[in-house]
């Protein structure tokens, strides 16, 4: 909301009280300033982060080892920084995380507190109005999906949607405080009956649209996704609507906002739109159950552009004809998905393929999004997964074979906590491949001893078990059993002739028995985070780590604290790649 009616002197004109609709607005030079001051703060920000991430990723590219002077010269500042910042804080994603929304928070109060005439209640209300105005620009430029900060800083938009999070609570809370101190303002002098003006009436229904996504967002996002999306969705078009009603004139500046945030809105919906479009024709999805609650997804085309391991919004009207999902691409040519099953369109998906098996239905997608490292110029890879985080993991690992075309010098340690053996089935083949290719050290753990006494004799994939290195459990190892070979293992090399999209999904879900090395059903979790920092304690001085992973919140903690504590000035260069797990 923004004044109608001041006193004499005022930056906005006195206008007759008996009047409702103002014929115009003035802007107070301080005021105005704010806006210079607010995205020239964050330009600062954006382009220390992406000199950041750029000089990062040339001194990868360079092959510059971290034994030289100047590397070490170079290098002891980064990591320095990277020990404190990438562990996990307290309601924050890192506490790199909260270094930024801190800086955040920062600018806000400082531009909100900067050049007030406080002698007025009026001027600190119309300070707020114009600092939430700032902020929904700042809002649509970070919900875009064809964000440019995915080319400049190599995060793309699902990396930094916790700062969208926090930039639109922020911006409630601003609309919030405007509003209270509006209303003290009109009613330290009588005024309240400039509540009926119509300009006040947009104000106050942006208002509360704003209060409603706030909510929503805070317990409905991840109760019913599919609902807090369209109510978002459809109520950020109403505060543009109606912000562009409450400051209708173009030399207020704030018109000029909200039409940027209209023009971002509009240029991210029709490039996602225009790839729907181009991928509608022709492709279709073929639909297969796994078990555990599982279902692969092959679609009759592939993506030039698609990497494994990146994502891709799927689209298949059929189940559900208003939304798309992101997925995360396991093999492009053609391009595949490996989902669980949980709630609202996952599970529609897998109940349609138990119905519908092998069946083709109509389909189209959007992508790929995400940026992921480039794990062929590291020396050690260390890939950590949870249940369906494999679906990553698994992508990741087997392209980084078909990448390096049976020339990978790199070494793999490949990770995964499942609950029970049945999810192992889910990539039978690309697990053989695996634990058959020399420099790949293979670790499988389930956890849930009674679900898996239960399955076992329905289980499709009779797996014998083998222990992990000592290192990997919390209890006292248990005996080993020794496994009975049952076939061939599949040629590591040829990519195409392991890749499961060229093969039946549901005769892999039932394949023969495997020889994989699963550690035994002890019922506890394995120590990930020992395990994680021996892998990097193997690397040289010289050589480079890299650790991804992708699994529940817990899981994620854990390989944060350790990649953190393994973070030292001297010693092998440690990358970490968090890829999100859920919404």
């Amino acid at each position: 909301m923004a004044s109608a009616h001041m006193p004499a002197g005022s930056t906005e004109p006195m206008m007759n009280p008996h009047a409702h609709h103002p014929t115009s607005f003035t802007v107070a030079p301080e005021d105005l300033r704010t806006i210079y001051y607010y995205y020239a703060v964050l330009a600062v920000l954006v382009a220390f982060f992406a000199l950041w991430s750029w000089s990062r990723y040339l001194a990868l590219l360079s092959g510059l080892k971290s034994t030289s002077t100047a590397a070490r010269v170079v290098s002891a500042p980064s990591r320095l920084i990277r020990r404190f910042s990438v562990p996990k804080l307290i309601g924050f994603t890192s506490r790199g995380h909260a270094i930024a929304v801190t800086l955040y928070i920062a600018l806000n109060i400082a531009i909100i507190f900067t050049d007030v005439d406080w002698s007025e209640l009026m001027s600190f209300a119309r300070r707020l109005g114009w600092v939430a105005s700032e902020n929904i620009a700042f809002l649509f430029f970070l919900g875009m999906k064809n964000t440019p900060l995915g080319y400049l800083t190599g995060y793309s938009y699902e990396r930094i949607n916790g700062l969208h999070q926090i930039a639109g609570y922020t911006t409630v809370l601003l609309v919030i405080l405007h509003a209270s101190v509006f209303i003290a303002a009109r009613a330290e002098v009588h005024a309240l009956y400039n509540l009926y003006d119509s300009y006040q009436i947009w104000g106050i229904v942006a208002g509360f649209t704003m209060i409603t996504i706030g909510l929503t967002s805070l317990f409905l996002r991840k109760r019913q996704y599919e609902v807090f999306y369209v109510i978002h969705v459809l109520a950020s078009l109403v505060i543009l609507l109606t912000v562009w009603q409450h400051r209708p004139y173009i030399r207020t500046d704030t018109a000029i906002i909200i039409l940027t945030a209209l023009c971002l809105f509009v240029l991210d919906r029709t490039i996602r739109y225009s790839r729907y479009l181009i991928h509608l024709g022709g492709t279709t999805a073929t639909l297969a159950p796994l078990p555990n609650n599982g279902t692969r997804i092959t679609l009759s085309r592939g993506s030039k552009r698609a990497r494994p391991g990146t994502h891709a919004w799927l689209f298949l009207p059929s189940i559900q004809r208003a939304q798309a999902h992101p997925f995360t691409i396991v093999t492009n040519n053609p391009l595949s998905f490996v989902i669980a099953a949980q709630d609202g369109f996952t599970r529609d998906i897998h109940h349609f393929a138990q119905a519908n098996p092998s069946v083709s239905v109509k389909a189209t997608f959007d992508g790929p999004y995400g940026t992921l490292p480039k794990f062929e110029r590291y020396e050690r890879v260390v890939l950590v997964a949870g249940g369906s985080g494999a679906s990553w993991t698994i992508a990741v690992a087997m392209d980084l074979l078909e990448r390096t075309k049976g020339n990978m010098k790199c070494v793999v340690e490949f990770i995964w906590v499942v609950r029970t053996s049945e999810t192992l089935s889910w990539f039978t083949t690309e697990l053989r491949t695996l634990k058959s290719h020399p420099n790949v050290n293979l670790f499988l753990h389930v956890t849930d001893i009674l679900a898996n006494k239960t399955s076992k004799s329905s289980s499709t994939t009779d797996i014998e078990l083998l222990p992990l290195p000592q290192n990997m459990h919390l209890s006292a190892a248990a005996d080993s059993i020794t496994p009975t070979p049952n076939s061939e293992i599949p040629d590591p090399i040829n990519a195409s002739s392991i890749n499961p999209s060229h093969a039946d999904p549901i005769a892999l879900a039932k394949a023969t028995p495997m020889d994989l090395p699963v550690a035994p059903q002890t019922g506890e979790r394995p120590n990930l985070g020992a395990a994680i920092k021996e892998a990097i304690n193997a690397a040289g001085r010289e050589e480079r780590v890299v650790v991804g992973v992708c699994g529940p919140q817990g899981m994620v903690t854990e390989a944060r604290r350790a990649v953190g504590e393994s973070i030292k000035t001297s010693g092998p260069s440690v990358e970490l790649h968090v890829e999100g797990y859920g919404w």
